[in-house]
């Protein structure tokens, strides 16, 4: 007769600490940051797709952009002017926020460079996650409610093969700062990326920045440890 199976440990009781480390930051952006987010929705749907977006993930920023646009946070006539070479951030009735995939594509970005640890893209793809998915923007110890105001730029481009220049609004919030906890999966030798290296990367980031029109020198800030 064989003997009675032992049950197993529920899997919740593992630790959170043997399996990620937690890395709690705050940023400070020293100036503005930009929007990134096309203010309709089919310019929406084609920047997502472009960037090999899901059609879950992709409607689920539809929706996000919905509820944006329906809560009335422009203070201002001229700031609803909203066309299709505007671009705004996502809010809602708590506040402004960028999304965790930001801070986790400046990681991806800055580890391009340092390869500071091997198989460098498939660790951040599976092993690091930016909590929560909405990172509010926050000034003077509250939620940001509207984007200051707009910047106005010229792009050049094509259109039936003749070249053309449009003008691109683009909404910005000058020096707020968020809160975010970077949660990096551990090996049997510890995280996958350890304090010093996730450091050097921040540093990086400080100067090329969060947020759009990087290249244009927007959105550097300061990243500290909060604990």
């Amino acid at each position: 007769m064989s003997e009675p199976r032992t049950k197993r440990k529920p899997i919740a009781d593992v630790p959170e600490s043997d399996v990620w480390e937690l890395y709690k930051i705050v940023g400070k952006f020293r100036d503005q940051i930009m929007g990134g987010v096309p203010a309709k929705e089919d310019i929406l749907t084609q920047h997502l797709a472009r960037k090999g977006a899901t059609r879950d993930q992709i409607q689920r920023q539809l929706a996000q952009l919905k509820e944006t646009m329906s809560c009335d946070h422009r203070e201002n006539e001229e700031n609803r002017q909203i066309d299709a070479s505007t671009n705004i951030f996502f809010s809602d009735a708590h506040g402004v926020y960028i999304m965790n995939y930001q801070i986790q594509a400046a990681l991806k970005e800055a580890l391009s460079i340092q390869k500071s640890i091997t198989s460098w893209r498939m660790k951040v793809q599976n092993g690091v996650r930016v909590n929560p998915d909405q990172i509010y923007l926050l000034r003077d110890g509250a939620p940001v409610k509207t984007w200051d105001d707009f910047v106005e730029n010229p792009v050049h481009t094509t259109y039936m093969g003749s070249p053309m220049t449009c003008i691109r609004r683009t909404a910005f919030i000058r020096k707020p700062m968020f809160q975010a906890t970077i949660r990096v999966a551990k090996s049997k030798e510890g995280p996958i990326i350890d304090e010093d290296t996730l450091a050097h990367l921040f540093r990086q980031i400080n100067e090329t920045g969060v947020g759009a029109m990087r290249h244009m020198g927007f959105g550097a800030l300061d990243i500290e440890w909060l604990e």
